[in-house]
C-alpha cells in the first residue's frame, strides 16, 4: 500500500475538480435538440426540389426528429439506447444536412458510450450550423476526454465568442488550460469569469489548484477559504471536495494540527468516507503518531468487519507504527474479509522484514 503522506512532487491533473462542473456530455434534453431549425433552413436539402420542396423537407426532418427524439429520451432514462442506434443513424444519413440530425446522433452515441463517434457528429453539427453554444461546450467536454487538448481549448473559446457573458466556459476553458499547464492563461481565464460573478466558488477552485501547482500555499489556502466561503451549505459533494482540499493544502504547509482540525468538523458521516479517514491518517502520521491512524482504521472494523480496505490500513499503519503483533492481527483480519485481496502478498513481505 502507498504511503499516505509522500511528497507533493509531479502533479497529475486534478480530475476531482471536473465533478465540481459535472458533464457537458449530456444534451439538454429533446426540446434544444430541434431549437436551431431557422439557421438550418436552407441546409435541409435531401430530395432535392425548390424552395417549396425545400420547405417541405425541413418540416419532414423536423417531425421526424421530434418523434425520433422523444424516444432516445426515453431510451435513454430506460438505459436501453442500443434499441434506438440504429433508427438515429438512419435519420443522420437521410439528412446528412440537417445539423439537428448530426447531434441527436451524437447525442445518443455519448450515451451509448462512444465518445470518438460522438465526437465526429459533433463536428459535422457544427460545421453545418456553427452558431451553437451549448454544443461547442459539449464539443470542448468530448475534445478533451479524447484527450484533445488543443481542439477543447478551441472549442471553449468558441463558446465565449458567442457567449461572452457566460461564466460557465470560461471556467471550462481553464480547467483545461491547467490540464496543460498553461497557468498563466487559465489564471486569466478565471479572474475574467470572477469579474462576471464574483460569487462562483468554482472560480476559487481553480485559483486554489493554479497557485497549489506553483507552490504558493498560503494564496491557495486563501482562495480555498473564499470557495468553501461561496459554496451553499447544501452542496455537500463539493463542501467535501474542497474541505479536502484545504485539509491537503494544510498538510503541505506543515501544518497537520490544523489540517486535522479541519477534517474533525465535517459531519460524522462524512468523517466515515474512506477517503477523508485516509487524510486524517496521512495528518497522524505527519504528527508522528501512525498507531493512531491504524486505530483509525481498526474502529472502523469494528462497525464493519468485512472492509478489507480498512484491513489493509490498518496493517500498513501498524507496520509504519512498529507494531508488528497488531499488523500481524489485523492482517488476518484481512485475510478473513477478503482472501484475494491484492495487498495481502506486499503486507506480508514487510510483516516479515
Amino acid at each position: 500500500m502507498a504511503d499516505h503522506v509522500s511528497a507533493h512532487s509531479v502533479r497529475k491533473p486534478n480530475r476531482w475538480l471536473l465533478i465540481l462542473f459535472g458533464t457537458a456530455l449530456a444534451l439538454a434534453g429533446a426540446g434544444w435538440l430541434w431549437s436551431h431549425d431557422a439557421a438550418n433552413s436552407a441546409l435541409v436539402t435531401s430530395g432535392g426540389g425548390g424552395g417549396g420542396q425545400s420547405k417541405l423537407n425541413r418540416e419532414r426532418a423536423r417531425q421526424e426528429a421530434e418523434e425520433l427524439g422523444a424516444r432516445l429520451n426515453e431510451a435513454g432514462a430506460n438505459g436501453n439506447v442500443k434499441a434506438i442506434v440504429r433508427d438515429v443513424e438512419r435519420f443522420a444519413q437521410r439528412w446528412p444536412d440537417y445539423a439537428p440530425a448530426h447531434t441527436m446522433l451524437a447525442q445518443t452515441y455519448v450515451l451509448g458510450g462512444r465518445t470518438a463517434q460522438a465526437y465526429t457528429e459533433v463536428l459535422q453539427s457544427l460545421k453545418l450550423d456553427p452558431l451553437q453554444p451549448q454544443l461547442q461546450e459539449m464539443a470542448g467536454s468530448l475534445a478533451s476526454n479524447l484527450a484533445k487538448h488543443e481542439e477543447a481549448v478551441a472549442h471553449y473559446r468558441a463558446v465565449i465568442g458567442l457567449e461572452p457573458k457566460l461564466v460557465r466556459p470560461r471556467l471550462l476553458l481553464a480547467q483545461e488550460l491547467i490540464n496543460q499547464n498553461d497557468l498563466a492563461q487559465a489564471q486569466a481565464a478565471v479572474l475574467y469569469a470572477l469579474t462576471l460573478d464574483s460569487n462562483e466558488y468554482r472560480g476559487y477552485v481553480l485559483l486554489a489548484d493554479i497557485f497549489d501547482r506553483q507552490n504558493k500555499v498560503a494564496q491557495a489556502l486563501e482562495q480555498i477559504d473564499k470557495a468553501l466561503a461561496h459554496l451553499p451549505a447544501s452542496e455537500r459533494a463539493q463542501v467535501l471536495q474542497c474541505t479536502r482540499h484545504k485539509a491537503r493544502l494544510l498538510r503541505r504547509d506543515n501544518r497537520p494540527a490544523e489540517a486535522l482540525q479541519v477534517l474533525a468538523a465535517l459531519p460524522p458521516k462524512e468523517r466515515l468516507d474512506m477517503t477523508v479517514l485516509d487524510d486524517i491518517a496521512a495528518c497522524y502520521a505527519l504528527l508522528g503518531t501512525p498507531a493512531k491512524a491504524a486505530e483509525l482504521f481498526r474502529e472502523y472494523l469494528r462497525a464493519d468487519p468485512t472492509d478489507d480496505r480498512a484491513a489493509a490500513r490498518a496493517v500498513h499503519w501498524y507496520l509504519q507504527a512498529g507494531d508488528k503483533p497488531n499488523a500481524r492481527l489485523m492482517l488476518e483480519r484481512l485475510k478473513l474479509a477478503n482472501p484475494r485481496a491484492g495487498d495481502i502478498p506486499m503486507l506480508e513481505k514487510r510483516l516479515h522484514q
